[in-house]
């Protein structure tokens, strides 16, 4: 693997680690070209919890440190999509909240959720409105529902779904269970699946194909001795 996409991810990983940094937002466009909208007078970069990134003009993505009614009211949020149980459901005014309450472990089962999420996504949009999905961090429950969208409304493969919402948002992993259930939703809506699980044998693990770049990260002793990569491996892929 060249040195240059090692340096990539682990900047990416390294992002993911540091919880306490300023705000800031990067934008993709739905013709999946990405641009970037400066919240801040610094350059913005992907991956924090605190972050929005814009997956589409309609439909926003995020960690529990971003929901702020300031920051809503600038974005335009009309309704939040909460998906969570370790976070209540804060009234805000103006702003439609819906819980999600599902934990983040492979077991749960999002599924359940995923066609209706999307199709209260693609109401807001049809009326004009915009939504902020957030879990935690924004890693791996909420992308999961963003992608389910993507698929069912947005004429999307999966696979074609998480390289666009990684171009506004590097660091989203949703973990094997999640995954699993995506391809599923993915063979309902499309007949048919774009994304596979891959068991690695050496590492125990269960890890989606579009996910090769930390795979080949985290077979190098180097780099996951630096970032302690296989234990965040472990708790999302586990």
């Amino acid at each position: 693997m060249p040195e240059q996409i090692h340096s990539q991810v682990v900047v990416r990983i390294a992002d993911d680690l540091d919880e306490d940094k300023p705000l800031r937002m990067v934008s993709a466009s739905s013709r999946g070209k990405e641009k970037k909208v400066e919240m801040e007078k610094h350059k913005p970069r992907a991956g924090r919890a605190g972050q929005v990134s814009v997956i589409l003009d309609w439909l926003c993505l995020s960690g529990a440190r971003a929901v702020r009614q300031a920051r809503l009211r600038e974005l335009g949020i009309t309704c939040v999509i909460n998906c969570t149980v370790e976070l209540p459901a804060v009234p805000l005014d103006g702003v439609e909240v819906v819980t999600v309450p599902v934990s983040d472990a492979a077991a749960s089962n999002l599924s359940s959720y995923m066609s209706d999420i999307a199709d209260k996504i693609e109401d807001e949009r049809r009326r004009g409105g915009r939504v902020l999905v957030h879990c935690v961090a924004g890693v791996s429950r909420s992308p999961a529902l963003v992608l389910a969208y993507l698929v069912k409304h947005c004429d999307m493969s999966l696979r074609e779904a998480f390289q666009h919402a990684r171009k506004a948002r590097p660091n989203i992993r949703p973990n094997a269970g999640f995954f699993s259930q995506l391809i599923e939703f993915e063979r309902d809506v499309r007949g048919s699946a774009s994304v596979t699980l891959v068991r690695d044998a050496a590492l125990g693990l269960a890890i989606p194909d579009v996910c090769e770049d930390e795979l080949k990260v985290l077979r190098d002793t180097r780099w996951a001795r630096m970032i302690h990569e296989r234990r965040n491996f472990e708790r999302l892929y586990a």
